[in-house]
């Protein structure tokens, strides 16, 4: 019985051993067969690259289901927007920020679904290309960059040669570093010593569940594995309808940014967008609704910063009407108020010119009377939104009086801060909810407290 014990255990052990000896990563391996290279352990990913017989390439990590992952193959390339790399030389360049997502390329299209790696700031790029690619927030340059670090592709391993399968010599190039997850070697090798780094598609292979014989996938031509990709995803008539549903909701987007600020509603709005993402067969369609729910928080706080404004002046342009209508029911002027300038500059209401002066021998001469359609310290404003006047006219003790907006030929800059009579078209706005004065003129002027 003891010496059966010791056979068994013998037996697991050498298993054991032969089985770490095939799992030392990485190996090299020759193609012997036409093969697609993808972004991801599965045919859902797209292509990147077309793999002949005769073809080398390192084997990184056997992924459940009979996916291999491998260095990117030559050829191979990735996606970085040109705004986060500074060029350094012709084919060279430098990251500019933070955590900037690289996206895996594909040799059939523009597509750049799949991000697999982060950059940071001043991690350096090798240049291949540059293209301007098209995208809901419109034109936008790109630079085919080789693929980073970390970065990998899969394919069948059934592709491969069946003697190249079992790993007996681990690759030794510096540049393709043992394999997220695998067992280091031993024998206290190059390999043993390598940094284990993030495998961005551990999640997706450890919840496949692997076939028995691990190559039993049935083998495909190109053609045949095109016709599956076609297939895979949503169906023509799914996408068509999903694409017109896309449509009608920004249609409502539209009818409801024609409207005045103060009515924009976005609830149900975003709601349905919410329900149709949700909904989507696809993550083409679900980037389009992402694009439209970072829109709406966008109106969202436009119109906060709106109502936020139009509160602070509601109650200014409140008193301001209870003055004038008191200045309507004493017979004064409302569009032009007269105030007199003295020697000293100081302003002075005009003497009412229904009442007689007392008689006097010899009477001093008047001063200078000027009619101004506002007057005040000029100060600047924070403009909400655009098109909001930049400066304001306010009171001594801090009251905002009217806002001025400058006509192209006069200058308000220099006058921040002090006391101004101002003239110009003087009216109501409505979406600012107070006076707004288009300044011609400014005269320096002494306000009475």
């Amino acid at each position: 019985m003891r010496t059966l014990w010791l056979v068994t255990a013998f037996i697991a052990g050498s298993a054991a051993s032969l089985l770490a000896k095939e799992t030392r990563f990485p190996y090299e391996a020759t193609v012997q067969s036409e093969e697609y290279a993808r972004s991801g352990p599965g045919t859902r990913y797209y292509p990147t690259s077309r793999l002949k017989p005769g073809d080398r390439v390192t084997v990184h990590r056997h992924d459940p289901g009979g996916w291999y992952m491998i260095a990117p193959p030559p050829g191979s390339f990735s996606w970085i927007p040109e705004r986060y790399v500074d060029r350094t030389g012709p084919k060279t360049g430098v990251v500019n920020a933070n955590n900037v997502v690289v996206r895996v390329g594909s040799y059939q299209s523009d597509i750049r679904d799949v991000e697999q790696r982060r950059l940071s700031k001043g991690d350096e790029v090798q240049l291949l290309g540059q293209k301007t690619l098209e995208s809901e927030k419109g034109a936008e340059r790109w630079y085919q960059i080789a693929p980073p670090r970390g970065e990998y592709r899969w394919i069948p391993g059934q592709a491969l040669a069946q003697g190249n399968l079992a790993a007996t010599t681990p690759a030794a190039s510096p540049s393709n570093p043992a394999a997220p997850g695998s067992k280091p070697a031993k024998d206290g090798g190059a390999n043993s010593k390598r940094p284990v780094e993030a495998d961005p598609f551990a999640e997706f292979a450890n919840s496949t569940a692997p076939s028995p014989s691990g190559n039993s996938r049935p083998r495909v031509t190109l053609e045949d594995e095109e016709a599956l990709i076609a297939r895979s995803g949503p169906t023509a008539e799914e996408l068509a309808q999903q694409r017109a549903s896309l449509r009608q909701l920004d249609e409502r987007l539209s009818e409801i940014l024609a409207q005045d600020a103060s009515r924009w509603n976005f609830g149900e709005l975003e709601q349905a967008y919410r329900q149709l993402r949700s909904q989507a067969s696809g993550p083409a369609i679900q980037r389009q609704v992402d694009l439209r729910l970072a829109t709406l928080d966008e109106y969202k706080q436009l119109k906060r910063d709106y109502e936020e404004f139009v509160n602070l002046t509601a109650q200014t342009t409140q008193r301001e009407m209870q003055l004038l209508s008191i200045q309507r029911n004493q017979g004064g002027q409302t569009t032009h108020r007269p105030v007199t300038s003295t020697g000293t500059g100081r302003l002075a209401p005009e003497p009412d010119s229904r009442v007689s002066p007392p008689s006097q021998p010899e009477s001093p001469p008047k001063p200078q009377t000027y009619r101004f359609d506002g007057a005040g310290i000029i100060q600047r404003a924070t403009p909400r939104f655009a098109g909001a006047p930049r400066y304001a006219l306010v009171a001594p003790g801090g009251r905002l009086l009217a806002l001025l907006k400058a006509q192209p030929d006069t200058q308000l800059e220099p006058y921040v801060g002090r006391s101004m009579g101002i003239n110009g078209p003087r009216s109501f706005d409505r979406s600012l909810g107070i006076d707004v004065i288009e300044v011609r003129e400014v005269t320096p002027v002494k306000l009475v407290p």
